[in-house]
């Protein structure tokens, strides 16, 4: 798939062998469309390596509810480490490990699986299951994307701002077997973008750089992450990969 590198200024747009989890369905937090009184497809969400520590997860709840309430899909987000006995800082900056990659994207493969098998069996989903995930969940879009069996279950799969490096996701990510869209920042330096734009021409990769963009691009923060990488907010970027988000997702999930 062609690379495509967005010159923001120009832009016009709308404004709108890994352990599972063994999370139970209680503790899945589901946000239905409303004022549909039918079942949708449903976009299984996956957090960064924040996890839910930056109040309780709040900025996760408002990326599901604007896919929810603006896209009209089930969204279905979970904490893929409190339960584990994980934190942000070993996840983020490899504390408790003796690198950086404490816990591998490729390890949170079984809990999309298992989730995506929880969702089929619900009344409220129909049809195809789409997987979107943010910089270190960006990263399990992309294993997932290149796992058999994930495949299997998940029909086409988001990543914004992730880790492209295999050594990182524990997999390798340059044979997706579903349709996958990439978002990345061009002026990213915590997950520089050259990991993954080797891949831009490889089938079944969607990927799209946007012009003076950081990470976490589109978290509504501007600072720092861990006290090194700058995060700046973008509102071009963000409402731009907003469409085309949805745009993937209705071709996709339809």
């Amino acid at each position: 798939m062609k690379l495509r590198l967005i010159a923001l200024a120009t832009l016009s747009f709308i404004s709108t062998g890994c352990a599972s989890l063994e999370t139970k369905s209680s503790e899945y937090i589901v946000i239905k469309p409303h004022g549909l009184n039918k079942p949708v497809a449903t976009v299984i969400m996956a957090h960064g390596c924040e996890g839910f520590s930056d109040n309780g997860g709040q900025g996760y709840r408002n990326r599901a509810n604007l896919i929810a309430q603006r896209f009209d899909y089930n969204v279905v987000l979970y904490d893929a480490f409190k339960p584990r006995g994980w934190t942000s800082n070993e996840v983020c900056t490899g504390e408790r490990g003796a690198n950086a990659n404490a816990v591998p994207p490729v390890q949170r493969v079984e809990d999309a699986k298992q989730i995506a098998q929880w969702v089929q069996k619900q009344s409220w989903h129909t049809g195809k299951i789409s997987f979107i995930g943010y910089s270190h969940g960006g990263s399990v879009a992309l294993a997932i994307a290149n796992n058999t069996e994930a495949s299997k279950l998940i029909s086409s799969a988001v990543a914004y701002y992730p880790n492209c490096d295999s050594g990182y996701i524990g997999s390798r990510i340059d044979k997706p077997l579903i349709p996958t869209l990439v978002h990345l920042g061009e002026a990213d330096n915590w997950t520089p973008i050259a990991g993954c734009i080797q891949h831009k021409d490889k089938p079944n990769y969607q990927m799209v750089v946007y012009k003076n963009a950081t990470h976490a691009w589109e978290s509504g923060y501007n600072g720092t992450a861990i006290g090194k990488w700058p995060i700046r907010f973008n509102l071009e970027a963000t409402h731009a990969a907003e469409v085309l988000t949805q745009e993937f997702f209705n071709k996709t999930l339809k």
